[in-house]
């Protein structure tokens, strides 16, 4: 199973956690293929079992290389099991909302909000 990370951080913190979260993943299944890059690399999302797509949040929206990302690959991720994170100081950590993903897809996909 191939799960691809992928993050947009202006200050490295937002692909800090994604780093953590690739490991973390990793130690739960050995046999898992887990990559980590940012959104502004070429990060291929063709083939991938899952995608988790995160940002950092400034003002109300996820920075430009997150949602250029998204739409560029809106076709791929509309096909792939995705979940979403921000990373940023709108709402309490921890808590769970729309996704930045949701209106672009137009479907749900999880999201979850780290404050920090």
């Amino acid at each position: 199973m191939r799960v691809v990370i992928i993050t947009a951080s202006k200050h490295h913190s937002t692909h800090e956690v994604g780093a953590q979260l690739a490991s973390a993943i990793a130690h739960l299944d050995a046999a898992l293929d887990v990559s980590v890059s940012r959104c502004a690399a070429t990060a291929e999302v063709i083939g991938a079992d899952t995608v988790v797509l995160g940002s950092a949040l400034y003002g109300t929206r996820w920075l430009r290389p997150a949602r250029a990302f998204l739409g560029a690959h809106a076709a791929d991720l509309a096909r792939t099991r995705l979940w979403t994170f921000t990373c940023g100081l709108a709402k309490r950590s921890g808590t769970e909302g729309p996704s930045p993903a949701t209106p672009v897809l137009g479907r749900e996909v999880p999201h979850v909000h780290l404050g920090g």
